[in-house]
């Protein structure tokens, strides 16, 4: 018994000593260390991206985990007084091609904020090899040296329930370089423009999106009132709503620094009514059995949008030229 309980103490300050050096595991960075790496040659010949690909590799552990969505094993190093930036990435198209995508440069500086980058696609022809040996795990192999790569398995990862609106569709997980996870999701919800091809250039334009599904009053109102050629807000809220729209605000500053309490107004009574419309429309479409074609010219729209972006805003790329 006496034996037991001594083991059994023995055994509990082992466990509390192994618990307190855990604690007390940080990565220390020291400023003496900073600058013993900043001032050391590597010998590298920094124009040289299959030798630095092979320093890299070299240096790496024997298994690594990627856990960018995108495939980016990002590294950094010193060499000779620079610091470099740079990543090893097994893109879906070429790693079962038994290709790697390795690109490097000097880290951005104030003196020099667009530095030269260095891209290469190293395969059997470089003397690298990339061998799947698992699902998500990849080896890739030079001069000797092989390092076991193994993917970020996002395949069962879901947003929380309360997180996603009924409007909502979860197309997929997102891991970035930062740590942080996404969810990439879209939403289904229908947009209502009024001449829905200006918003939505505008906003690919400036802001990188595509706005969709959609639908477009003045298109709609092309369809089904072919007896006029207004097929202005004001002119269609006034026929199918009955509702005088000011236009006031219409030439006023918009560049300004600050707008008006009447601007704001003006904005929002642009898109006011488009709800209304919508339902007018949508009976007059139906009436003169347009609603397919409305909604075929209205998945065309973003399609429309891009080709003004391009340069065809006055063009008819579909017309016979004569």
């Amino acid at each position: 018994m006496i034996a037991r309980a001594g083991m059994v103490a023995v055994a509990l300050m082992v466990g509390s000593i192994a618990a307190a050096l855990a604690q007390d595991r940080i990565h220390l960075h020291t400023n003496e260390t900073e600058i013993g790496e900043a001032l050391r040659d590597g010998g590298l010949v920094i124009d040289d991206p299959l030798a630095v690909f092979a320093a890299v590799l070299k240096n790496l552990p024997e298994r690594v985990r990627v856990y960018p969505t995108e495939n980016y094993f990002y590294f950094r190093f010193t060499q000779n007084g620079l610091g470099y930036l740079g990543n090893i990435r097994l893109a879906a198209a070429d790693r079962d091609q038994g290709k790697v995508n390795f690109a490097y440069n000097e880290s951005p500086t104030d003196w020099n904020s667009n530095p030269k980058n260095r891209f290469v696609v190293l395969g059997a022809g470089q003397g690298v090899t990339v061998e799947k040996a698992g699902p998500l795990h990849y080896r890739v192999s030079h001069a000797g040296k092989t390092v076991n790569f193994v993917l970020n398995d996002l395949s069962a990862v879901k947003p929380p329930p309360e997180t996603m609106r009924a409007d909502e569709k979860f197309l997929g997980p997102i891991f970035d370089e930062s740590g942080i996870r996404f969810f990439l999701v879209f939403n289904t919800r229908l947009k209502l423009f009024h001449f829905a091809r200006f918003d939505v250039a505008i906003m690919r334009a400036y802001l990188g999106i595509i706005a969709a599904p959609l639908y477009c009053t003045r298109t709609a109102s092309r369809l089904v009132r072919t007896y006029t050629d207004r097929h202005g807000l004001k002119d269609l809220v006034k026929e199918l709503t009955g509702t005088d729209l000011s236009k006031q605000q219409q030439t006023s500053d918009w560049g300004a620094a600050e707008i008006s309490d009447a601007q704001r107004e003006y904005a929002a009574s642009d898109v006011r009514h488009l709800h209304r419309l919508k339902e007018q429309l949508d009976i007059r479409l139906d009436r003169e059995n347009r609603t397919e074609l409305a909604e075929a010219c209205f998945e065309f729209i973003p399609a429309r949008a891009l080709l003004d972006l391009a340069g065809w805003a006055e063009v008819d790329i579909f017309a016979h030229d004569a």
